[in-house]
């Protein structure tokens, strides 16, 4: 599915990869009979133009990158290819500023957004400003000032500054005249801002990413010490009722926004209804065009930010385009980077490649780094970083090794709380992973309980349950595989239905949880150990998956495919396996085991080769069994060898 329209004009936040077909031209006005709009959501597009100039999202995201990737090839001596860098190019969208964040050994990335600062609104800040006068409620993605800027401006708030050209002073002039009385405007950016629950007010812009303004809130970066994926799979509740808010308030108008956020794009497809919203863009992904045509197939449409604006408001002055003096965002950019430590720049990268599952770079890296931090606070960090790149890599020996790490943090004096938590309940995790028992999940119970009563308090604690809750559930859904290894017999099944039935609660509560701690937990992840908990215990109860299995996995799968994460494609496609042999598919079963593989061709790991052999293992044994035996699961179709 693609848009109607032009081929490489980029100015209105339209992806970098996206394939369209020409029919006219994306700068003839916006024509259609479109009802007046309720709400605007924004994202880098509208800041893009001049004089503001800034960099759309995917440019930002490749200097962040490459940035990384250098300070990864010089302190491993060149030894990093740029296959790693292609890898997490080709994804989606990550909080990479997050990732340098949470690498850092004091002081804060925070001083990145000055560089988003503008000095001069474009004219499509201006169309938005103009807009929530009149009570149209404002979203945003980006982090820069344009519309509260030319709010100010517009009201007489600010004055422009002495050394603009004077083309922008009589412009101004002209926009005044246009502008109705309006009150102040409101701004929510924060997390106090969010949970106040205003989103009722009127003028307000919603700035869903935070602001040039607030700093290192966690909102832009993340609240330290994470370890854990920064971004979530859907947007937290506070932020998600401000975007219900201009869902169903009326009509939702999207410009210059390419769908490539996934929290957001997830959340927002999700309140989506035919003939409520327009999405305006002159080029969108093609999965992100085919997604939006299928809640409503007159979307999406092709257009400018600007055109669409002006048809809402009617007549009005132009605004110039001038350049005007002071440092590019490219200078801006250049002379922060010099500010950010080479090491913490290199553990970022080796993070990334390590969620992306490129574990041979990773472990690469991250050991350079471990080498050059083993004096500094910062030791304990990596050494958890080195250990779960190991134990994703999965070799017997990684996880011997990561094993020791794990333990050697987890008794480390100087040891923070949360970070002490992660390192016992994955240091319990390896060892399920190695010799999954019934006594490791006891251990793993009671470990981390008294992880949880001597972690931080408040929101620190909330994350420690998390991960706390995590761990056991792992065991637990480790445990059950490895009681399904012995048999399914009805003799031996009773333990291991028990053990199946606790890692569904617990990995229950875990979830629920998540979605109050926002970016600080990987949410895919405990997602798809929900989903594997639950099949398997539909799998010993000889019942039918729920019926919403397969659009969770579906989900899940987006989320791994947003992100590069190729080992996380080839887990998605093992649950996806056993999936369809708890729904008793004997073709399914069969097709989705020969779908198994790395994406790239390479061989598998270890331990998803092990899992492979596994569910054939199981799929015999159902075959061989009788009713009386496991009734309910061989009854309508053998599931036999795939």
């Amino acid at each position: 599915m693609t848009l109607a329209g032009v081929g490489h004009a980029r100015s209105d936040g339209g992806s970098d990869v996206s394939s369209t077909v020409q029919s006219g031209s994306v700068d003839s006005p916006y024509i259609a009979d479109m009802p007046a709009v309720s709400a605007v959501l924004s994202g880098a597009g509208i800041s893009r133009g001049s004089p503001a100039n800034l960099p759309l999202g995917d440019e930002f995201h490749d200097a962040l990158l490459h940035g990384c990737f250098d300070a990864a090839s010089a302190i491993t001596r060149g030894a990093v290819t740029t296959l790693g860098l292609d890898l997490l190019m080709s994804g989606g969208r990550r909080n990479i500023l997050g990732c340098i964040e949470d690498c850092l050994d004091s002081g804060t990335v925070a001083a990145v957004l000055d560089c988003m600062r503008v000095r001069l609104p474009t004219e499509e800040h201006l169309l938005c400003a103009m807009l929530a006068a009149r009570g149209v409620l404002q979203l945003t993605l980006n982090f820069d000032n344009g519309i509260e800027l030319a709010y100010a401006l517009l009201t007489g708030r600010a004055q422009l500054p002495r050394d603009v050209p004077a083309d922008y002073a009589r412009a101004l002039a002209r926009w005044r005249e246009a502008m109705p009385a309006a009150p102040p405007l409101r701004v929510m950016a924060t997390p106090r801002d969010f949970a106040s629950r205003g989103v009722g007010h009127r003028p307000l812009l919603v700035k869903l990413r935070g602001s040039v303004d607030v700093g290192a809130d966690g909102t832009v970066v993340p609240l330290r010490p994470t370890m854990e994926d920064l971004e979530c799979t859907l947007l937290d509740d506070d932020r998600r009722e401000a975007l219900s808010e201009a869902v169903t308030g009326g009509r939702l108008l999207v410009i210059g926004h390419s769908g490539r956020d996934l929290d957001v794009f997830e959340t927002l497809e999700a309140m989506l209804r035919p003939d409520g919203f327009d999405w305006i863009a002159p080029q969108l992904d093609d999965k992100v065009a085919a997604r939006l045509s299928a809640v409503d197939p007159q979307q999406p449409r092709l257009g400018t930010a600007r055109h669409v604006l002006r048809a809402e408001l009617g007549e009005l002055p132009d605004w110039p385009s001038v350049a005007v003096a002071g440092s590019p965002f490219s200078q801006r950019f250049a002379t922060w980077w010099r500010c950010v430590p080479q090491l913490a720049a290199a553990e970022a990268y080796g993070w990334m490649l390590s969620e992306a599952g490129h574990h041979g770079e990773a472990v690469l890296v991250l050991r350079a780094v471990a080498a050059g931090t083993s004096r500094r606070p910062a030791s304990a960090r990596v050494r958890l970083r080195l250990a779960d790149a190991l134990a994703r890599r999965g070799g017997r020996e990684d996880l011997a090794e990561a094993a020791v790490l794990y333990a050697k943090t987890s008794r480390g004096r100087s040891t923070p709380a949360g970070l002490r938590a992660y390192a016992i309940t994955r240091g319990l995790e390896c060892r399920a992973d190695r010799a999954p028992t019934v006594p490791v999940l006891l251990a793993a119970a009671a470990s981390g309980v008294g992880a949880a009563v001597f972690a931080q308090s408040g929101h620190g604690r909330l994350r420690v349950m998390i991960r706390v809750l995590a761990g056991i559930g792992h065991v637990a859904v480790r445990c059950t595989e490895a009681g399904l290894e012995r048999g399914l017999s009805r003799s031996g099944r009773s333990s291991t239905v028990l053990v199946a039935r606790a890692a569904a609660r617990v990995l229950e509560s875990a979830w629920r949880r998540s979605m109050l701690a926002g970016t600080v937990t990987r949410q895919s992840d405990l997602e798809l150990l929900r989903l594997r908990a639950d099949l398997l215990l539909a799998l010993l109860r000889g019942t039918p998956p729920a019926p919403d299995a397969s659009a969770r996995l579906a989900g899940v799968e987006r989320a791994y495919a947003h992100r590069g994460n190729r080992s996380g494609v080839v887990e998605v496609r093992l649950t996806r396996a056993l999936m369809l042999l708890a729904a008793r598919d004997a073709s399914g079963f069969t097709l989705a085991i020969h779908a198994v593989g790395d994406p790239t061709g390479a061989e598998l790991r270890p331990r998803t080769a092990s899992e492979v052999v596994s569910l054939r293992t199981w799929a015999s044994r159902l075959e061989m069994m009788s009713d009386s035996d496991h009734p309910g699961i061989v009854r309508a179709t053998a599931v036999g060898h795939a």
